[in-house]
């Protein structure tokens, strides 16, 4: 993990273009990208950055509500003890070859991560925009 500090000069100055009307802007740097977690239009957001300062994607928090009707109805069947927790979309930008790993594994499209929780349980479900519903990873 590196310091906030660390961010590059170029990756903020991109941030800046791609997301000028952005609010609340606050940056971390976890191992393998740097991430601004910030507001625009009244949405919690987050914008993920490769080390050669090119956006991988961006995501944004949506409600249980908000996911394609056939995956709402797949996980009340499969997960029906699990509670969502949080969801976020995930925007893969296709214009850069790197990805956004995510729990060990790369994050190469468009798609909803729902984390659900029964109890001390704890998971993380992927959901394509057709509503295809797939484990994703243990969430700690």
């Amino acid at each position: 993990v590196r310091a906030v500090e660390d961010i590059p000069y170029k990756t903020k100055e991109l941030f800046n273009t791609d997301f000028g009307n952005a609010k609340r802007i606050s940056w971390m740097a976890p191992a393998g990208f740097d991430e601004a977690d910030f507001t625009l239009k009244n949405s919690k957001m987050m914008a993920f950055f490769d080390f050669d300062s090119q956006l991988m994607g961006t995501g944004k928090f949506v409600t249980f509500n908000e996911l394609p009707a056939n995956a709402i109805a797949e996980i009340q069947k499969k997960y029906k003890d699990y509670v969502p927790e949080k969801i976020m979309f995930y925007d893969d930008n296709e214009a850069n070859d790197n990805n956004l790993n995510l729990f060990g594994q790369e994050m190469a499209q468009d798609s909803y991560f729902a984390q659900m929780k029964d109890g001390s349980k704890q998971i993380v479900l992927q959901i394509l925009r057709d509503g295809t519903v797939s484990y994703f990873s243990n969430f700690q």
